[in-house]
């Protein structure tokens, strides 16, 4: 809880790895809820999708927040923190729990790594949604040259996901977001315009 975000970039509002890990959970349940219960997208595991959230940055606690933008400077280095991360995994945070709790948590990293299931998907875009909120606040603190741009980009992967929930978040709940909506690019309007979701309501 004292390991912070962000921590290579200047930030008005700082914010702990585990306040992040609350707000990534109560956002991927709500995603969750809306893929089951309004969309009726199959595999939706509520229980599992907050466990793989509450615990999706636990490797931090060891490796601090290495931010997106360093770990894909290159594809080796990429390769080489995942390493590390599994390494972490089994050498230290499996040691802190009873051994019967271990695969469950080895399993975090794995499907986390590999996002091929629709669980892992909602946390992950749970976790780019939560970003949007910190970015959105530091810009309207008149920090704007570094989070501007990690915003679009963060908006433009969360357009790829095939999750109805987050194709609704762009195109309605984000323009709750003061200034939020004038970020997405317009190809991308363009696009979330055409989808109809009165189907569902």
């Amino acid at each position: 809880m004292e390991i912070k975000r962000y921590q290579n970039k200047f930030r008005h509002k700082k914010r702990s790895v585990a306040e992040h890990s609350w707000f990534v959970s109560k956002i991927a349940h709500g995603l969750a809820l809306w893929e089951k219960y309004k969309f009726f997208q199959e595999g939706v595991d509520i229980e599992k999708v907050l466990f793989l959230a509450i615990n999706h940055d636990i490797v931090e606690c060891f490796t601090g927040d290495i931010v997106s933008t360093t770990k894909n400077l290159s594809p080796i280095l990429k390769e080489e923190l995942e390493k590390v991360e599994a390494m972490i995994f089994e050498n230290h945070i499996l040691k802190t729990l009873p051994r019967s709790w271990g695969y469950r948590y080895l399993g975090v990293h794995e499907e986390m790594s590999q996002l091929n299931t629709i669980n892992s998907q909602i946390v992950k875009a749970a976790d780019l949604i939560d970003r949007v909120f910190e970015c959105i606040e530091e810009i309207q603190l008149s920090n704007k040259e570094t989070f501007e741009d990690i915003l679009i980009k963060d908006l433009k992967k969360l357009y790829e996901f095939d999750l109805y929930s987050v194709k609704y978040f762009l195109k309605y709940s984000i323009k709750d977001l003061k200034g939020a909506y004038d970020y997405i690019p317009d190809d991308i309007k363009e696009e979330l315009e055409k989808m109809d979701f009165s189907i569902y309501f």
